[in-house]
Formats: structure tokens, C-alpha cells, sequence
């Protein structure tokens, strides 16, 4: 499975965002692409997808920018990365043609479900606390 670098920078922006949860709140789009390396136009088509799933909110103003619309222990690496990508792994085997035997589709969603599984299960505070603590992330599937 590989991660685009739309999906990267989407989870870039959204530990940005974790980070100043509660505390400062509002973090504007300049803030976000300076600190993480994210080009500030890409960044924009980033955020408003995420702002359009509803996981981030846009402040207006002079000190506006973008907030989390959730506490972040709600928010999972599976639905950033669904925002971004879509469906996780989609894996098709080939139709089954004449004499062919059906294929590892079976196997396949299986796949599909442990990283679903996941991802689903580690939310973006867990990879603040994680960062907080200097620990490197571990899951194992």
C-alpha cells in the first residue's frame, strides 16, 4: 500500500492541527505550510477537502484559519486518509473467466480489512502522544 503525498501532507496538516487543539486553536494555512514543508497552494486544495468532510472547521478574519471540528482522540488516521484516497486498498482479482477457478478476492478483502482495521484504530492524538513522547509508532497487522 503506498500513501500519496496529498495523503501525507493531509496528515501533516491535521497533527498541526491537533498540536494547537484547545490551547491556541485557530492555525492559519501560512503557519501550517511553513512548519510542515507543504506547499501553501497545495495545502489550500488539502484543507478544503478535509473542511468539506467535515473533520476541520475554517475561522474567518483576521486571526482566522482552521480548527479540528472533533476532539482528535475521534479523529483516525482511516478517515484522513478515506478523505484523501477514497477507499482503503482496493485489491480486485480478475473476473473469473472460462475454466478459470475464482481468484483471492476472498483473501484480499481480508487484507483490506486488517488495514482498515488499523488505521481505524489509531487516532491522531495516539500519534501526538506518540510524537510527544519520542517513541517511534509500532502496529503491527
Amino acid at each position: 500500500m503506498k500513501i500519496s503525498a496529498k495523503a501525507e501532507y493531509a496528515l501533516l496538516a491535521m497533527m498541526e492541527l491537533v498540536q494547537s487543539y484547545g490551547s491556541r486553536g485557530v492555525i492559519s494555512v501560512e503557519e501550517i505550510a511553513q512548519k510542515q514543508g507543504i506547499p501553501q497552494k497545495y495545502l489550500i486544495h488539502i484543507l478544503i477537502q478535509l473542511k468539506k468532510s467535515g473533520l476541520i472547521e475554517s475561522r474567518r478574519g483576521y486571526s482566522g484559519g482552521y480548527v479540528l471540528a472533533r476532539e482528535p482522540a475521534t479523529i483516525t488516521l482511516g478517515d484522513v486518509i478515506r478523505v484523501m484516497e477514497g477507499p482503503i486498498l482496493q485489491l480486485r482479482s480478475p473476473d473469473p473467466g472460462e475454466g478459470r477457478p475464482p481468484g483471492f478476492q476472498f483473501f484480499w478483502d481480508g487484507f483490506r480489512g486488517r488495514i482498515e482495521q488499523t488505521l481505524d484504530s489509531i487516532s491522531m492524538l495516539d500519534v501526538q502522544e506518540h510524537i510527544a513522547s519520542g517513541q517511534s509508532p509500532m502496529y503491527y497487522i
